[in-house]
């Protein structure tokens, strides 16, 4: 996973994964945007960080059951994404407090669709 020097929430996130059993190598990058890049995960879902999954690139907070069901799947896609940090996703947590968002599936055409919706 690449995320910012000092991000709390991308550390809790990767937190969040190794209770699924992921091994998570956390890469501190100053661009992000620039691994998003590399990836091919397009810019306009993005979210904090961004992490490669086997062949997908998950970005954002998605939940660590959501990977796991992509993986098993195996659609033909980019990845995964939860745009933005939405309050209550994996990392994101703020108390009882969670606000309504999406995992979205990433098709290899760049676009999306709702692959979760979490209220």
């Amino acid at each position: 996973m690449w995320s910012s020097e000092g991000c709390e929430c991308c550390d809790q996130w990767a937190k969040h994964l190794q209770n699924y059993l992921f091994v998570v190598t956390q890469r501190k990058v100053e661009e992000v945007a620039a691994v998003r890049k590399q990836l091919g995960m397009p810019e306009k879902y993005a979210g904090c960080h961004v992490a490669r999954a086997g062949r997908y690139v998950i970005d954002g907070h998605v939940p660590a059951l959501d990977i796991l069901t992509l993986m098993r799947e195996q659609p033909q896609a980019i990845g995964l994404a939860v745009p933005d940090m939405p309050t209550g996703s994996p990392g994101m947590e703020r108390g009882g407090r969670k606000d309504p968002y999406q995992v979205l599936l990433i098709g290899l055409d760049a676009s999306a669709t709702v692959f979760k919706s979490y209220s």
